[in-house]
């Protein structure tokens, strides 16, 4: 299984726990995209794909008016009594009523194939505003975070995982195709940050759904595969993701 709607439909409501339970985090993850993004009080914003709206949160946090587009009507259920939202494709977006100033995707896009990937920029050029931004982050291909993913994470849900990872200039070749301009990427190294090292490992285990692996398969995981680091204050879990932004 890798279509996008059909994997959060199963594993959406197991991440959205994840996240409730420890909504910090991946602090740094979001913090790097809304850096990029800049928002502001006057920005409407897509969030696409929104999922249960961590990015829309953030955005929200700052001022801005997420507009959240969620293929997963399961996984988009923490959406609707926050946030204009729109269960839709992010590949087929929908008529916004509104001028549409920026657009954020936080790792989502490796669910799609390479037309719906670049038909998802051409769309988000067209309905954005001249002066636009958009920012985007996701998992780079080699990494270990591809290999955490494509392997354990694949092996051990109901949904399997077949990642399209991206090589380096993929996300900006993406986005000059599609017309957009003043493009940078780069490939961002970071920590996912808990209190102890068992909320890491319940993390992870219910984040990815991880249904056929007992909690030391993914304790040892986690540690051979990603790698974890000690801090006086808690543990960071390795973690890495591309980051592109450009401007229309």
């Amino acid at each position: 299984m890798s279509f996008y709607q059909d994997i959060f439909d199963l594993r959406g409501e197991s991440y959205n726990n994840a996240m409730a339970g420890f909504p910090e985090a991946r602090h740094f993850e979001r913090a790097i995209l809304l850096d990029m993004l800049q928002p502001k009080a006057s920005d409407f914003i897509i969030d696409a794909p929104a999922g249960g709206g961590y990015l829309a949160e953030g955005l929200a946090e700052l001022g801005a008016t997420p507009v959240c587009v969620e293929p997963s009507e399961n996984f988009g259920i923490p959406l609707s009594d926050r946030f204009e939202t729109h269960i839709s494709h992010i590949y087929s977006l929908p008529q916004f009523d509104r001028a549409i100033n920026k657009v954020g995707s936080l790792a989502g896009l490796h669910h799609l194939n390479e037309y719906e990937i670049q038909t998802f920029f051409d769309q988000s050029y067209n309905v954005m505003c001249d002066g636009g931004v958009i920012a985007v982050a996701d998992v780079m291909k080699g990494t270990p975070v591809a290999e955490f993913l494509n392997g354990p994470v694949d092996k051990w849900t109901e949904t399997g995982h077949d990642g399209r990872f991206f090589e380096k200039n993929d996300l900006a070749d993406f986005l000059k195709k599609s017309g957009f301009k003043r493009i940078s990427e780069e490939h961002k190294n970071f920590f996912w940050f808990f209190d102890d090292f068992d909320g890491l490992v319940d993390f992870c285990h219910n984040l990815f759904g991880l249904v056929k692996a007992q909690r030391d398969e993914v304790a040892s995981a986690v540690n051979d595969i990603l790698g974890v680091s000690d801090f006086d204050n808690g543990v960071g879990l390795h973690w890495s993701l591309l980051y592109a932004r450009a401007e229309k």
